[in-house]
C-alpha cells in the first residue's frame, strides 16, 4: 500500500549505513511453541494482556480523588499513584526488550506478567502512601514487558503482511481498558478503592497462552551488559523524576542525579569497546527516535485526560465515580471497532499518513476536552477519540518502526520506542499538574495539544 501510494522518505533509510531491511516471513526461535498462529489469535491474545496492563492505570484513575482525600494529598502527589506505574514501566521496558533480543521473549514476558500480579497484591495491602506508590511501581515494572515484547512476538510469529493487522488488534484491544474507569468505580463502591488496585492480577490467567505463542532463541545472557542495563533504567527513571522539577524541587534534582548516574553507567558498561546494552546501530538510527518521539505524544494526551477528566467531573460537576466511569465506556467500544477502520486506512494511505491521522485525531480530542469542559459529553467524546487514535495511530507507528529496524535489533528498538512513549506519559501528567495549578485544567489541556499537533506535522512530512 505504501509503495502503491508513493514510497515515503522514511523507507529510504534502508540504504543508510548499518541498516538491513528484514523481509523474512517468520523468525521463530529454537523453541517455537504452537506453529503458525493466525494474526487474529496472536493479536487478540496479546491485546487482552495489553488491555490488562492499560487497565492497571485506567481503573486507578477513577479512585485517585478518593485516595487523595483519604491521605490528604495534593493533585501532584495523588497523580503519582499513576505516574509511578508509568515511570517504572518506562524504566524496565528496555531491559525486557534487550533480553528478548538475546534469548527470545518467552522468559522475560513471563517474568514481567508475574511481577504485575505480585505488585497488584502488594498494592491492596499497602499501609501508607509511600508503600502504595512503591507497590504501583512494581506493577509498572512488570507491565513494561507487555508493550515492548508484544510487537516482538508479532514480528517473530507472523508474515510481514499480517503484522499490521495483529498490531492494530493488540493496540485496539488495549484501548478497551477505557472501560476500566467504570469497572473501577463499581468495585470501589462495592468493596472499596483498594480492590481496584488488585485488577492487574487478572494477567495470571493469560500467562500460559502468551507463553504458548511466544518463542525462545539460542542466545545466552552471559555477556549481557549489566551496567548498561542499570544505566538505561536509571536514565528512564531520572528523566521522569526530573519532570517534577517545576512542582517538587527535591524530586526533580533527584531525577537529574539519577539520569546523570545512568549515563555514567552506560558509558562504563560499554568500556573496552564492548557492545553497549542498547546497540549503537539502534541509538544512531534517526528513524527510531523520530518515530518514538511522535508516538510519545499519544500517552501524553492519554494520561493527561486520564488525570484531568475525573478531577474536572468530580470538582466542577459533582459526578459520582459510577457516572464518571460510564462516560468512558464508549471509548472501550472505539478500541474494539477501530480494527476495520485501520485496515481500510492502510489500504488507501501510506503508513506514515495513517500515523499522522492518528496524531491529528489525538490533537482534536484534547482541544475538544479543553474548550468544552466541563461538559460531560464533550469529555466522553474526547476520550473516545483518543481510544480510537491509540488503536490505529500507535499501530501505524509500530509498523513504521518494525520496517525500519533489522529483526535482530527490534527488541532494542522497541525498548527505545517504549521508553520515549511512556516518558511522553510522564510529560503529559507533569504538564497537566503544572499548568493546571497555574491556571486550571481545561486551558491546560488546550496547551498540551501542541505536542500531538507538532508530532502529526512531523510524521506527515516523514
Amino acid at each position: 500500500t505504501a509503495r502503491q501510494a508513493g514510497t515515503p522518505r522514511w523507507e529510504h533509510l534502508a540504504s543508510s549505513p548499518g541498516f538491513e531491511l528484514v523481509t523474512a516471513s517468520k523468525t521463530i526461535g529454537s523453541d517455537s511453541g504452537s506453529l503458525d498462529p493466525s494474526p487474529a489469535k496472536v493479536g487478540n491474545t496479546l491485546g487482552v494482556a495489553y488491555a490488562i496492563v492499560a487497565l492497571a492505570s485506567s481503573s486507578t484513575a477513577v479512585v485517585i480523588p478518593t485516595i487523595r482525600d483519604e491521605f490528604d494529598l495534593s493533585l501532584a502527589t495523588g497523580a503519582w499513584v499513576i505516574t509511578a506505574f508509568v515511570v517504572a514501566l518506562a524504566a524496565f521496558a528496555p531491559i525486557y526488550g534487550r533480553i528478548a533480543d538475546i534469548v527470545g521473549p518467552r522468559t522475560p514476558i513471563t517474568i514481567g506478567l508475574s511481577l504485575m500480579a505480585v505488585g497488584a497484591i502488594l498494592s491492596v495491602l499497602a499501609p501508607t502512601v509511600l508503600t502504595l506508590i512503591l507497590a504501583r511501581a512494581l506493577v509498572g515494572a512488570g507491565a513494561g514487558a507487555m508493550p515492548v515484547l508484544g510487537p516482538v512476538i508479532i514480528a517473530g510469529r507472523l508474515d510481514a503482511d499480517d503484522q499490521p493487522a495483529a498490531l492494530t488488534r493488540m493496540a485496539g484491544l488495549a484501548a478497551t481498558a477505557s472501560s476500566g474507569l467504570l469497572i473501577g468505580a463499581v468495585i470501589a463502591d462495592l468493596v472499596g478503592w483498594r480492590w481496584v488496585l488488585a485488577l492487574p492480577v487478572l494477567v495470571v490467567g493469560l500467562i500460559p497462552a502468551v507463553r504458548a505463542m511466544s518463542f525462545t532463541s539460542p542466545g545466552t545472557l552471559a555477556g549481557l551488559d549489566i551496567a548498561g542495563a542499570l544505566g538505561v533504567a536509571l536514565i528512564a527513571i531520572g528523566l521522569n523524576l526530573a519532570l517534577q522539577l517545576p512542582t517538587n524541587t527535591a524530586t526533580g534534582v533527584l531525577g537529574l542525579v539519577l539520569a546523570a548516574s545512568g549515563a555514567g553507567a552506560t558509558v562504563f558498561g560499554a568500556r573496552d569497546g564492548r557492545e553497549p546494552f542498547l546497540p549503537r546501530t539502534v541509538l544512531r538510527r534517526a528513524a527510531t527516535w523520530k518515530i518514538a518521539a511522535a508516538a510519545g505524544s499519544i500517552p501524553a494526551v492519554f494520561f493527561s485526560l486520564l488525570i484531568a477528566i475525573p478531577e474536572i467531573l468530580t470538582q466542577e460537576v459533582g459526578a459520582t465515580r459510577i457516572e464518571i466511569g460510564a462516560l468512558f465506556v464508549p471509548a472501550a467500544f472505539a478500541g474494539v471497532l477501530v480494527g476495520p477502520l485501520a485496515t481500510r486506512l492502510r489500504q488507501r494511505l501510506p503508513i506514515h499518513q495513517v500515523a499522522s491521522l492518528g496524531l491529528a485525531t489525538v490533537t482534536g480530542a484534547l482541544l475538544t476536552a479543553g474548550i468544552f469542559a466541563p461538559q460531560p459529553i464533550a469529555l466522553a467524546i474526547s476520550f473516545t477519540l483518543v481510544a480510537a487514535a491509540f488503536g490505529f495511530g500507535q499501530g501505524a507507528l509500530l509498523s513504521m518502526l518494525t520496517v525500519a529496524t533489522p529483526q535482530a535489533e527490534r527488541g532494542a528498538a522497541l525498548a527505545v520506542f517504549m521508553v520515549v512513549f511512556f516518558l511522553g506519559g510522564g510529560v503529559g501528567g507533569t504538564l497537566l499538574t503544572v499548568l493546571g495549578t497555574a491556571m486550571s485544567l481545561a486551558p491546560a489541556l488546550v496547551a498540551i495539544a501542541v505536542l500531538p499537533a507538532a508530532a502529526a506535522l512531523a510524521t506527515l512530512r516523514a
